[in-house]
């Protein structure tokens, strides 16, 4: 199939499709409309946002499925050096209408008169062919879904946004974004037309964040693209590249106009800005880091906390089956109120021991809980050579000793009763604890709880942009779990690995801190 008129049948059922996306549209603001901020979209609006209906295609995309595509109104850009391609997508399975969005395909003008309109059909495609330009979905409301950068036929890590606020493009490398016209700036004119109203101009500007293969930022470009202007009934002309996303007023999480707040961030909070807020706070409830920790440890023990309470529903006691996984055991002792842990750092030298064959090694402590009140330190040894991801396996692996000296020490009666019925390695065999922990805990994590740590560590791994295993052979997950591993075996208990040389491995690429590790590193 090249492009065929669709079947009557097939466009009716696209239009009762897009009618009903489109019942409820967003309104405008008033920089957009040049007046009150609550005037629905009216009429007129609608009118220029229609789908041309008499000029859709049934289309073929690269991987076999068949969509429809409807053009609308045509925008014209300011700037000559740049154009873009633009439709209303369908897809259609079956003799039904699926899913429906808006495509901007935007590059430079040679490009886009090329194949521009081909390329609309290809916004899955991570490939497009001789392809260098931009990628924007929207939905039927035109507003923004996602958008990619494409250099030389290839996806690059990024994404792509239309703003009307010309933005600080400074990058943590000391580089500026380039304006493809310098002379042009970022503007909010008026002007007065014949029969007296006023039009309100601002500009667009394509912006291109760029990031590097482990998702970190690392600079962006901004190209103006032209203005869209609007007056007492709305828009002038056809809607513009950007959809209803890019008002000349926007606000911040903290409801500031134009504000620079943001809640992306590891704590998930707002901060930045005009809020007072220019760090991550220190962990709430009982889990405290000390004031002379290093700020990474903060930040990364508040991600941990806040990652295991996502996974576990927060429990204020023991009484629950749950509390075999280790998020829970760590949300547990992070909302104990009588239960109160701090994390601090401290040099622990490393040690020569030896094997039972007689081989020495050296032996580092990454991290010490004391075995009655749960405080922890981390080795500065470790802080200073790990990655991030093993400094989160620590104080993962740390934290679940306090969570053991909590139920030792800080519980009673049924409480009490049942951690011991969980975790029966802590105890012999008349129910008392054992006076020396270190094997007995290294025992009961190997056994409970080690799966259920990975499975927070690769949360954490996520969320720091770690999204497949440095060792390719192995998934995240299990890649977390020989972290783990590595830790545990080479612990007082000397526990068997499921792979042990496996799990060396890798757990020494993280806290060693190697060219094949994860390489993310704060601390």
């Amino acid at each position: 199939m090249g492009s065929e008129t669709p079947p009557a049948i097939l466009l009716e059922k696209a239009k009762l499709f897009y009618n009903k996306q489109t019942t409820t549209l967003p309104k405008v603001s008033s920089a957009n409309q040049g007046g009150s901020g609550n005037k629905p979209h009216n009429t007129k609006i609608e009118n220029k946002k229609t789908p041309i209906w008499a000029e859709a295609k049934m289309e073929k995309t690269k991987d076999g499925k068949t969509v429809m595509t409807v053009p609308l109104e045509k925008y014209e850009l300011n700037n000559k050096d740049i154009d873009y391609a633009r439709k209303y997508i369908f897809e259609e399975r079956d003799g039904e209408i699926t899913d429906g969005k808006v495509i901007e395909v935007i590059g430079a003008t040679e490009i886009i008169n090329e194949k521009g309109e081909s390329t609309v059909t290809r916004y899955k495609d991570k490939q497009i062919e001789g392809f260098s330009g931009a990628m924007i979905s929207y939905n039927l409301n035109y507003s923004y879904l996602e958008g990619h950068y494409y250099k030389e036929g290839r996806q690059v890590p990024g994404t792509v946004r239309i703003t009307s606020k010309l933005p600080n493009t400074q990058s943590k490398g000391g580089l500026k974004g380039k304006l493809a016209n310098a002379n042009i700036p970022n503007k909010l004119s008026t002007e007065i037309t014949e029969d007296g109203s006023t039009i309100t101009c601002s500009s667009r500007y394509l912006h291109v964040y760029y990031y590097d293969q482990y998702g970190d930022y690392m600079f962006s470009t901004v190209t103006y693209l032209g203005e869209f202007c609007s007056g007492p009934t709305g828009p002038v002309g056809p809607p513009p590249v950007g959809g209803v996303i890019t008002e000349t007023v926007v606000y911040d999480c903290a409801g500031e106009p134009n504000g620079t707040a943001s809640d992306n961030n590891p704590c998930n909070i707002c901060m930045g800005g005009n809020t007072g807020i220019t760090a991550c706070p220190r962990i709430l409830k009982e889990i405290k880091v000390d004031s002379t920790a290093r700020p990474c440890v903060d930040t990364i023990a508040t991600k941990i906390i806040s990652e295991a309470g996502e996974i576990q529903n927060v429990l204020s006691d023991l009484l629950s089956m749950a509390n075999l996984n280790a998020s829970a055991s760590i949300s547990t002792i992070a909302n104990s109120g009588t239960f109160k842990i701090k994390i601090g750092e401290h040099l622990f030298n490393d040690q020569t021991k030896y094997d039972a064959a007689g081989n020495s090694f050296i032996l580092r402590r990454n991290g010490v809980t004391n075995d009655t009140t749960g405080y922890i330190h981390l080795n500065k040894l470790m802080l200073n050579e790990a990655t991030d991801l093993a400094v989160a396996a620590t104080l993962i692996h740390e934290l679940m000793h306090s969570y053991m000296v909590y139920g030792i020490h800080h519980t009673s009666g049924l409480e009490h009763d049942i951690f011991a019925g969980m975790n029966t390695f802590l105890f012999d065999q008349s129910g008392t604890p054992y006076s020396n922990q270190g094997i007995p805990q290294h025992t009961q994590m190997a056994n409970t709880y080690v799966n259920s740590m990975a499975s927070l560590l690769t949360r954490f791994a996520i969320s720091r942009g770690i999204l497949t295993s440095p060792d390719s052979s192995i998934s995240l997950t299990e890649y977390c779990q020989d972290i783990f591993w590595q830790n545990l075996q080479h612990s007082q208990a000397y526990i068997a690995a499921p792979n042990k040389n496996r799990s060396t491995s890798n757990g020494n690429r993280e806290y060693k801190n190697t060219s094949n590790s994860s390489k993310k590193k704060k601390c």
